[in-house]
């Protein structure tokens, strides 16, 4: 069962905590702000504490976070602030939320609020045009350049894969492979195969159409893009990437068991894909069916525990340990 859409008044500070965890997890960020701003008005006195000062530039951090990322607007001012508040985020915020003793535990994995909200909704989106959007250009499609190092190919294959290409993922993998028969670099591009790419090939048009669809979910073109992710789930219904974005967008809206089905379905498809494991843990936290966080866990790190998604999930799992949040 996921958490009530409207923020319960008169919870203590533990179980506001819980819900901020479980509503960023989701993707409800207006609940997700409103249980965090509680969380810190009811912060016991017997930890660090936070200056008036602190209190008052996280609860403005709440508040603008959750504005700008709640209008869905796309107009480059608001693409400039959203920014503007992730630096800010990133930077001051964490200097603050050091002096509050929970947060500070997990700041490095969780970032609470402030990170684990794009990897919920997007999953290979991290909400950075910067990151996601222009890499691609100057990146082809249609060929791979040749004689480049292994680290190059390696290099790029990542870049593919963060923009949603998999297929030219695949074959700079396939070079680093050709290139590098032991080594550190050979074990990182096997394990890249074996848990990062589709485990069939895939069409390039299917490919095309998840590249857009990812970036109609950067624009928050959310409709456009559940088009294009539902046409794949039909029509190439052995390609497991679109299934975890798609995931994301049935639990935001509240459609628990589809979101459920769609995970199982990509980790029947490829029970080797960390990110679906990871998208599994997210929605156990949603849940807070902690018993099934665990397994997601031990299956995510034993995949690749080098996987920045892994880590995020480990460390939320030790930041619900070490709290007395279970």
């Amino acid at each position: 069962m996921l958490p009530p859409e409207k923020v319960p008044p008169g919870l203590d500070y533990i179980e506001y905590m819980k819900l901020q965890m479980r509503y960023t997890s989701i993707g409800w960020i207006r609940q997700a702000m409103e249980s965090g701003r509680q969380a810190l008005d009811l912060q016991p006195p017997s930890s660090a504490g936070l200056s008036d000062e602190a209190r008052k530039r996280a609860s403005a951090l709440f508040d603008a976070l959750g504005k700008v990322l709640i209008l869905n607007e796309v107009s480059e001012e608001v693409k400039k602030n959203f920014r503007g508040v992730r630096d800010y985020t990133l930077t001051e915020a964490d200097k603050a939320l050091d002096k509050f003793e929970n947060i500070k535990k997990a700041k490095d994995g969780i970032k609470n609020v402030f990170t684990m909200v794009s990897q919920t909704v997007q999953e290979t989106i991290d909400g950075s045009l910067e990151k996601h959007v222009l890499p691609a250009l100057g990146l082809p499609l249609d060929r791979i350049p040749s004689g480049l190092s292994s680290d190059h190919y390696y290099s790029l294959a990542r870049r593919y894969e963060q923009i949603g290409a998999c297929e030219p993922a695949r074959e700079c993998i396939k070079k680093v492979s050709d290139l590098e028969q032991k080594g550190e670099l050979a074990n990182s591009a096997t394990k890249f195969m074996r848990t990062k790419l589709p485990r069939r090939q895939v069409a390039h048009d299917a490919m095309t159409k998840y590249m857009n669809a990812l970036r109609y979910s950067l624009t928050q073109e959310t409709e456009k893009a559940r088009d294009l992710l539902i046409e794949l789930e039909v029509k190439h219904s052995n390609f497991e990437w679109p299934l975890i974005p798609l995931s994301a967008l049935e639990l935001k809206d509240g459609n628990l068991a589809r979101a459920k089905k769609l995970l199982d379905s990509a980790t029947s498809i490829n029970p080797n894909f960390v990110k679906a494991w990871c998208a599994k843990g997210r929605l156990a936290i949603a849940e807070w069916h902690l018993l099934d966080l665990d397994s997601a866990v031990e299956k995510a790190m034993k995949l690749d525990p080098q996987d920045s998604g892994a880590i995020a999930l480990k460390n939320m799992q030790d930041f619900i340990n070490q709290n007395g949040l279970r």
